[in-house]
């Protein structure tokens, strides 16, 4: 179970180990602090989203996700766009 931060409670279908076994059609990060973070500091996920990008398959980041993610680990290729207020700072 993981508590968002607007307090929005979600139990995942599978651990990220289960799910980096399979096969995605398309990743989508969620966004939110300081769940961007988390994301960002998760080697696993990282693993999945380079394998996913490798393939040239979907990747989805809302608000935070893709300035924590994608300015820390480069994508080449792929188009881009973060919420214009995330800064270097706050990830």
């Amino acid at each position: 179970m993981c508590k968002m931060s607007r307090g929005l409670k979600v139990c995942a279908d599978m651990t990220i180990e289960d799910a980096s076994k399979e096969d995605w059609e398309c990743i989508a990060l969620p966004g939110g602090m300081p769940g961007a973070k988390h994301l960002r500091d998760c080697p696993t996920l990282i693993d999945m989203l380079k394998k996913q990008n490798d393939q040239k398959k979907l990747l989805g980041a809302i608000c935070a996700s893709p300035a924590g993610m994608f300015n820390r680990y480069i994508f080449y290729g792929w188009f881009l766009r973060s919420f214009f207020d995330v800064n270097q700072s706050s990830i």
